[in-house]
């Protein structure tokens, strides 16, 4: 049945999988064994980048930013994958005044969880 997956695409957004260290990319990736429609409902409710969570700037065409840390801010619910985050830490580990950032309308930033 199509539907059991889903509890595993679920179970392998918590649990560590060597295979799956870029949660987007498993669930992007969900539709190839899961039913697609299934699939894209399941990314609808599960927020990849939870407020609070410790991210990292993987890149940016702002090289300063590479490697800074900070928190998930805020998620619109209409792109998930885009959050606000707030940048505390240099990419050192030293503390920085916070700057706010809304991926959704700065492109050029990537993040990753940590």
């Amino acid at each position: 049945m199509r539907l059991c997956p889903i509890e595993d695409l679920k179970e392998g957004m918590i649990v560590a999988r060597p295979v799956y260290d870029d949660r987007l990319d498993f669930l992007l990736s969900a539709g190839q064994r899961v039913n697609q429609t299934i699939t894209n409902k399941a990314i609808s409710l599960i927020n990849v980048y939870p407020i609070g969570a410790l991210v990292v700037v993987k890149f940016g065409n702002n090289h300063i930013l590479m490697g800074t840390k900070g928190v998930v801010r805020r998620v619109a619910s209409e792109n998930l994958e885009r959050p606000e985050i707030v940048l505390l830490w240099d990419s050192n580990g030293q503390r920085i005044s916070p700057m706010i950032i809304d991926l959704d309308t700065t492109h050029d930033i990537q993040i990753e969880l940590v």
